[in-house]
């Protein structure tokens, strides 16, 4: 866990889902663009557990530096296949589950 400033420069706690050292057999990101730092940050977790993964797609990921085709890159190099597509939320299977 580090510490990192808000907007009004309190300090605030932050994790990455590595962090947490859970086994999950889902997991749902809707956190407003910042669900491929989110997925970077659960990597050991997603390799360990091959969880269901469901991901809101909006184009609010513009403005943490990243796009649908990046984040849609680095679920298949995590060997996942999205397997619905509705809306603005994908759901991907790893690949060993299909």
């Amino acid at each position: 866990i580090k510490m990192d400033l808000d907007s009004d420069n309190k300090f605030i706690p932050t994790f990455t889902i590595d962090d947490l050292n859970v086994q999950p057999d889902f997991i749902h990101l809707d956190i407003e663009g910042f669900e491929y730092h989110a997925i970077l940050g659960a990597t050991e977790t997603i390799s360990k557990s091959k969880p269901l993964i469901v991901l809101e797609e909006k184009t609010h990921m513009k403005e943490y530096g990243y796009n649908r085709k990046a984040l849609g890159k680095l679920m298949i190099d995590l060997g996942y296949v999205c397997v619905k597509d509705w809306n603005s939320d994908k759901t991907y299977v790893h690949n060993s589950k299909l």
